[in-house]
């Protein structure tokens, strides 16, 4: 096993997606395996493998929880500016 495998995040479209980083095993997602450094989308149920070990990805949207503007939105406004983050 690779120290970093694979890489996974919420891209700018809220849509998970995984990236092998170049590792020496690979990676592969319900059975085929991934190009290094070209991220492919996950869905709920996929099986991701690397060394022998078998991961199922499942994830549920919480209607509640989901974003209602763009990070940079975030950044830009008021509740952005109102947290601790640069205060002592």
């Amino acid at each position: 096993m690779s120290r970093r495998h694979a890489h996974i995040e919420l891209n700018e479209r809220y849509l998970w997606e995984i990236t092998d980083v170049g590792s020496l095993g690979g990676t592969r997602l319900n059975g085929q395996r991934l190009e290094s450094y070209i991220p492919a989308i996950l869905n709920d149920g996929d099986r991701i493998t690397f060394c022998g070990f078998e991961l199922h990805f499942t994830f549920h949207i919480d209607a509640y929880a989901w974003p209602t503007q763009t990070y940079e939105e975030f950044l830009a406004s008021d509740e952005f500016s109102n947290t601790p983050f640069d205060q002592p």
